[in-house]
């Protein structure tokens, strides 16, 4: 008998047991019998990008993480131009959000292009959850169609984050358990691997134009979207000015404002999306999209303040930590002393 996409997912999972998969009842429950290739999951003892070691402080570590995304930066795209698929442009709500969010923003000609493009019909959020005073992070994924928004199933990875958390540099700590998991999700369910994630974080909106979502879009290889649910400062911005604008904005009819600074035309926007009053949300390409496109995207997939499939994915790692590690951040600060335990890996709260 072939095996299901949870059991393939499960008989793939790493030594120390840190992968584990759920499909929706739309999901198909069958693979090819042909064994998968095996997935690169995220060891706990090897971290994918430099710790800071005894001869190295945490400046010199900061210092190397600089130069990566100074030369990464360069690298990210934040157009329609090479976007591996069509965008929505049939759809005159697209159209029309796009272009006033971006007034330079205008639909690619796809007959003159590439009029052999897929259209756009899987997308993805990503999430990382933390256990409460450890370093146990849940990764997980929802992958839905586009534009039915249907769930199309869920994976899940856990670990131990190993590397430190510095403001601005948060795809060094994030971007390996998210790596470990699309490698997953691509040796267990490629039919499933999406054409679009949207990303926790921030993407062009960064001091360096280098946030989470730029990193992870531009070593993927894939287009990526950043949401933000807090104003990452820069000079220019403030939460104060930010509010006027939605106020102003809300005047004539808009709930989208950009993001202009003196030093910046555009960092990405600010926008209350869903059933949100008061609360935005900062959205920003991260990689082969445009700030129209992508302002449009997240729009179109909030039904609540938080887009869709971020929000879904936040919920299924948080409902796992809860469920399946039975614990929750209460219960972290209440017992110091339990230890969490992943397979043969285990963290004591301190």
């Amino acid at each position: 008998m072939p095996l299901s996409w949870a059991d393939r997912a499960r008989a793939l999972k790493s030594e120390d047991g840190t992968a584990v998969a759920s499909t929706s009842a739309a999901q198909p429950s069958a693979l090819p019998a042909e064994p998968a290739p095996p997935a690169k999951a995220l060891s706990s003892s090897t971290p994918m990008f430099p710790l800071p070691s005894d001869e190295e402080n945490l400046e010199a570590t900061r210092t190397k993480w600089l130069n990566i995304q100074r030369k990464m930066a360069p690298k990210v795209i934040v157009n329609d131009e090479h976007t591996p698929f069509q965008l929505p442009t049939h759809d005159p709500t697209f159209c029309r959000i796009a272009s006033n969010a971006d007034p330079s923003w205008s639909p690619p000609d796809y007959s003159r292009r590439s009029p052999s493009l897929p259209q756009l019909s899987i997308i993805a959020g990503i999430d990382i959850s933390f256990v409460d005073g450890t370093d146990l992070a849940v990764a997980s994924i929802a992958v839905f169609s586009f534009p039915e928004m249907k769930l199309l199933g869920t994976l899940m990875h856990h670990c131990v984050m190993q590397l430190p958390y510095i403001c601005t540099f948060l795809a060094f700590r994030e971007v390996p358990p998210i790596e470990a998991l699309l490698d997953l999700l691509q040796a267990t369910q490629p039919h499933l691997y999406p054409q679009l994630l949207f990303v926790d974080g921030n993407g062009y909106h960064h001091p360096r134009h280098c946030g989470v979502a730029c990193h992870l879009g531009v070593v993927r290889g894939i287009p990526t979207i950043g949401v933000a649910k807090d104003l990452l400062a820069v000079k220019g911005l403030s939460r104060e000015g930010i509010a006027d604008a939605l106020v102003a904005a809300a005047k004539v009819g808009t709930k989208i404002v950009p993001l202009v600074t003196a030093e910046c035309p555009l960092w990405g926007h600010v926008a209350l999306t869903g059933n949100s009053t008061k609360k935005p949300i900062y959205i920003s390409p991260g990689h082969m999209i445009s700030f129209g496109s992508a302002a449009a995207l997240t729009w179109i997939v909030s039904k609540m303040r938080i887009p869709e499939p971020i929000r879904q994915a936040d919920l299924l790692s948080r409902a796992y930590i809860k469920s399946k590690l039975k614990i929750d951040g209460a219960d972290a600060i209440a017992a110091p002393g339990i230890e969490v335990t992943v397979g043969s890996a285990a963290v004591a709260r301190k």
